[in-house]
């Protein structure tokens, strides 16, 4: 049975079982906190032990009236089993005991983990990690057998992977169908129930299928092993595999069939003849990433003659190693090519002296020229279809001949992004810094340098006749060299889900993980209503604008859109992106715009809770209304639907920042900025993140180029300012101020947060007479309402004037609320400092919710 702390796994329990069996308060000496999981003959529970340790165990107990003679000796094989183990990937157990109502139990370590595949698929785990956490569980089976205990169930859900000290610690699970090898032991613990079916159909051997599992020995486990490996390695099943992983994919969309990585037969028979006489599809053919050395360990592994097999798992285990450190495996008699490749490979730095690289060029150069044993393939295979793990989608070109068609093309173009996005094992640039090479004449190379892509789509879209009609070409950047081309055309209510069938085929063509999670969102049936994905598509384009008058646009085309569908969720998404930011950047009143906003995110959650810039939106707002964690809740579920939404990133280190979360903030800043290299927003709050960490040189690093983005815009100068401030800078500060406020003043644009930093820098640096003189101007303002609150109290703490200071910062909290992301700095804003040891700034922390202890 496996046991796990997971609890969705418990709720699909039915219901009359669990009226059978109530979760009991204490069982023997044990308290029982909460039910873990059920199987056919027995319960587990979490427990606690209070005596003579306090820790927290599993313990398993038979189910009310299943308490036979079988079962119980079934029950006891598994507890004896796992008592004659000792190893550190090998769940132990603590304790065994009997109920007064006579109802055996047994305690043991609680695993608090998932399966190790989905471990590895939610980490994205790498090649060679998967294979490091497989070495381990080989190791756990080979204690197993030196024990004399054949497993027989070895498969992904009875190993189960818990993170300890910070790495991922496997933990074979679920002894009660192991068998012994000992006759001693096989006498007097393990128990076997003839004529039933032991074990897992899909990990099954020839040999335990067609004996039921009886005639079994420890290559059994191996050959289960082997098709653990094979799936940690490319996500399915050897036998019934009817196409690949993305094939399987691709198929959902198109057929409208749920997910499936397999296709289970109707009978033990029928599987174990298949097992016998098919032989499994070959992991070279499902992956051009392993074949060579994975491919023949898999196959020696699985191999239907047992006596072909490794004839332990420590020898599995080192065949791995082997492969691990560029050693030739013994999994495939050794060639004079494998064994030159292995050598070149391991002795590369000794081998560079010119005399020898003569040598080897010759030899390399014959070997690939006569391509003895397939050598060019073999020797270079990994040179056929690079890694990428980045990706840029540039514009799609309109081929419609219809100008106004444009903003049709760009809509789809951010449509395709946000759809690969969702690919978390990929980076995929926003739209917002691609658009800006529509057109262009550029150098491929060049284009994705400066994205930070290793490759570009291209492609066009044409809508005919209701018909939407995809282009694409997948692109090497760095070698200009074409690596995959495809057309796809769909009716236009179905363009979501061509959008998707894209998405899956770039994301086959490149090898890149894609979970099972992520299938089923991409896979998601949408049918959009053409009259309601026009408009919605022309307000995205004015959206994308990013001015006042363009955001107005767009709310009038996403009300259209709601209109035509109310159920459009996007739509809402749409309408509440808008009003955020209209009141974010005080064109509408705050609360206003906050409340429009926040009921658009959750009509759009209520429609469908995947969309991630839904979730993004809402954190934003509940970061406005002060509901950290809530905020922090929507902003994980926002970035673990897409992974590549860059305003998530964003909003999230916003939101770091203002609870103190630094090197959090940093990481997540970073991220955004990555995802779209050239918003200036993104840029500026990296800069910002640095800043607010103390980090100064960095911060100045970022606003340099922030300047560089924009150098006629007041607010890169005006950032430099605060920076150079801190850093005691003050000459160059003040000049920094001076040019912000020359630009803002040209530029019609509100001047007071300018003015009132100069003021704070003035102060700071000595120059009190003219900061008091700004101070009095700004009084002045201020009786006409013209003046920035949270600005006059940082001005006022940076005169020393603690009681002035608190007073004004009392009025922001009141009445900047279009502000109010800035008011929620004044946890970590350095021009607050000298406030800090103050009960009153103490208690005004406290008032606006932030936690007294800064979470990590």
């Amino acid at each position: 049975m496996k046991v796990s702390d997971q609890r969705h796994e418990r709720q699909s329990q039915g219901h009359a079982s669990l009226l059978a069996d109530k979760v009991p308060e204490r069982i023997g000496p044990y308290r029982i906190l909460e039910q873990l999981g059920e199987g056919g003959m027995g319960m587990v529970y979490l427990a606690q032990q209070e005596q003579p340790f306090r820790r927290r165990v599993a313990l398993k107990i038979i189910k009310l009236g299943m308490d036979t003679r079988e079962v119980i000796a079934r029950f006891e094989s598994e507890r004896q089993a796992l008592a004659l183990m000792n190893h550190p990937h090998i769940a132990r157990v603590f304790d065994a005991g009997t109920t007064e109502q006579g109802r055996p139990y047994f305690v043991m370590e609680h695993v608090a983990g998932i399966s190790i595949t989905k471990y590895c698929d939610q980490h994205r785990l790498s090649i060679q990690e998967r294979l490091q956490l497989f070495t381990q569980v080989c190791q756990a089976i080979h204690h197993a057998h030196q024990k004399s205990i054949i497993h027989r169930d070895i498969k992904a859900s009875n190993v189960l992977v818990a993170v300890e000290e910070g790495k991922p610690v496997p933990k074979v699970i679920d002894f009660g169908v192991a068998k012994a090898t000992n006759q001693r032991l096989t006498d007097k613990t393990l128990y076997t129930q003839l004529g039933s079916s032991i074990g897992t159909p899909e990990y099954m051997s020839p040999e335990q299928a067609e004996s039921s599992g009886l005639d079994v020995d420890k290559t059994t486990d191996i050959y289960s092993l082997g098709v653990l490996l094979y799936e940690l390695l490319v996500g399915v099943f050897p036998f019934n595999l009817l196409m690949t992983r993305f094939d399987v994919m691709l198929r959902t969309i198109r057929d409208k069939e749920p997910p499936k990585l397999t296709i289970r037969l109707s009978s033990l028979g029928e599987k174990a003849s298949e097992i016998a006489e098919r032989r499994h599809t070959d992991i070279r053919s499902l992956s051009r990433k392993l074949r060579g050395e994975l491919d023949w360990i898999t196959q020696k592994a699985m191999e239907k003659d047992r006596t072909r097999r490794y004839q332990a798992a420590s020898e599995l285990a080192a065949d791995i190693g082997r492969y691990l450190k560029n050693e030739p495996v013994l999994a495939d008699p050794p060639s004079v090519v494998y064994q030159l490749r292995k050598f070149l490979v391991r002795h590369r730095t000794a081998l560079a002296p010119v005399a020898w690289g003569g040598v080897v060029a010759a030899l390399v150069v014959l070997l690939v020229g006569l391509n003895v044993g397939g050598v060019r393939e073999r020797l270079f295979g990994s040179l056929t279809t690079p890694q990428i793990t980045s990706l840029a989608v540039l514009p799609l070109e309109n081929l419609s001949g219809d100008p106004e068609q444009e903003y049709f093309a760009d809509g789809i173009t951010e449509e395709l992004i946000a759809t690969l996005a969702k690919i978390g094992a990929l980076k995929v640039i926003s739209p917002t810094s691609v658009m800006r090479y529509r057109g262009s004449d550029k150098p491929l190379p060049e284009i994705a340098r400066e994205l930070g892509a290793e490759a570009v789509i291209k492609g066009s879209v044409i809508r005919v006749n209701g018909r939407v009609r995809i282009a694409a070409q997948l692109i090497h950047a760095s070698t200009s060299r074409h690596l995959w081309a495809g057309n796809y055309e769909r009716d236009q209510r179905d363009a979501v889900t061509l959008q998707g069938e894209v998405a899956l085929a770039i994301a086959r063509e490149i090898e890149v993980v894609v979970t099972p999670e992520e299938v089923v969102r991409l896979a998601a049936e949408r049918p959009v209503d053409p009259a309601a994905y026009e408009v919605y598509l022309r307000g995205r384009y004015f959206w994308n604008q990013r001015t006042p008058e363009g955001v107005r646009k767009g709310i009038a085309y996403f009300q259209q859109a709601v209109q035509k569908d109310p159920d459009y969720a996007p739509a809402h998404v749409g309408l509440a992106d808008s009003y955020l930011v209209l009141g974010s950047e005080g064109f509408l009143p705050f609360d206003e715009a906050t409340r429009v906003s926040k009921t658009a995110a959750l009509k759009a959650l209520e429609l469908d809770d995947s969309l991630a810039e839904a979730h993004a939106s809402l954190g934003w707002i509940k970061t406005m209304e002060w509901d950290w964690l809530g905020a922090e809740r929507e902003f994980e579920r926002a970035i673990e639907l897409n992974p590549n939404y860059a305003f998530a990133h964003h909003w999230y280190s916003r939101y770091l920042q203002t609870i103190g979360r630094h090197e959090k903030a940093i990481a997540e800043a970073t991220r955004a900025q990555e995802l779209d290299p050239f918003s200036f927003a993104i840029t500026g709050y990296l800069g910002a993140s640095y800043y607010h960490a103390r980090r100064y040189d960095q911060a100045l690093e970022v606003y340099r180029k922030l300047l560089q983005m924009n150098p006629n815009f007041w607010v890169p100068h005006y950032a430099l300012a605060l920076a150079y401030e801190q850093k005691g800078m003050y000459e160059e500060a003040i000049a920094a101020l001076q040019q912000a406020l020359t630009l803002a003043r040209a530029a019609s644009s509100p001047d007071c947060k300018i003015v009132c930093q100069l003021g704070h820098t003035y102060a700071t640096a000595g120059r009190r007479d003219e900061a008091r003189k700004i101070l009095e101007e700004l009084k002045r303002k201020a009786a006409r309402g013209q003046v920035w609150s949270y600005g006059m109290a940082a001005l006022y703490a940076g005169l020393g004037d603690r009681e002035q200071a608190l007073q004004w910062l009392e009025r922001a909290l009141d009445e900047e609320m279009y502000e109010m992301h800035l008011v929620g700095l004044i946890r970590v804003d350095p021009l607050l400092d000298p406030l800090r040891s103050d009960p009153r700034f103490q208690d005004l922390l406290r008032r606006m919710n932030f936690p007294e202890e800064v979470p990590r």
